[in-house]
């Protein structure tokens, strides 16, 4: 995507720093900054171990699981917190289950549908805390095509502008932000040292969830 002969033109992925210098980010957060909303995943038996965390301090007691190239891995570490890895995927949930680590941060609109497709792993969904960090999923467009990056940021914001930005928001994800149950947990912050905050369109609400 960054060279002429890529056979990218446009993706959809977690902003840093280093991808908005080799690309042309689109700054309207399409996932509304949920992607820095993580909830985490537990076993059953261990299903109330965040019950008495109320910061930064009191999870450090404890160890998170994520797979090794991930952004999380750096954002958790920065943030004082323990962090045991996986090279892929998938042995994540083994490890959670085999207690090689102790709570798995996943995004809000991800980790319902891990818990019903780990039937065997006996895992919960942590109903204490959540974490949260600035993040956002943007479009991004390969710098050969400059003009396609701005029609696309036109048609976004004019989206934005009669409401259906919104309302496909709502179709898609209305259901999972009320599994989530945000407002009742205890929010954790976190600081993100990918993402320069700054470059992020904070000074616009209606681009961003907030519980």
């Amino acid at each position: 995507m960054t060279t002429g002969t890529g056979g990218i033109d446009i993706l959809w992925t977690m902003t840093t720093n280093e991808r908005e210098t080799q690309l042309i980010p689109i700054r309207i957060p399409i996932d509304k900054g949920l992607i820095g909303w993580r909830i985490p995943l537990v076993t059953m038996q261990n299903s109330d171990l965040l019950r008495n965390v109320k910061s930064i301090k009191d999870l450090n007691a404890f160890i998170a699981g994520q797979e090794l190239d991930w952004p999380d891995v750096a954002i958790l570490k920065n943030n004082g917190l323990l962090v045991n890895t996986s090279t892929s995927y998938e042995p994540l949930f083994n490890m959670l289950k085999a207690g090689r680590f102790d709570y798995f941060p996943r995004s809000v609109f991800e980790i319902q549908k891990e818990v019903e497709s780990h039937p065997k792993h006996g895992l919960a969904i942590d109903k204490n805390i959540i974490l949260h960090y600035p993040a956002a999923m943007y479009f991004f467009v390969t710098p050969r095509e400059r003009k396609m990056a701005e029609d696309l940021q036109n048609g976004l914001e004019e989206m934005i502008k009669n409401g259906s930005f919104e309302k496909i928001f709502q179709k898609h994800l209305q259901v999972t932000i009320k599994q989530a149950n945000i407002k009742q947990r205890i929010v954790i912050e976190l600081t993100n040292p990918l993402l320069s905050t700054e470059k992020l369109p904070l000074n616009k609400p209606e681009l961003w969830y907030r519980p």
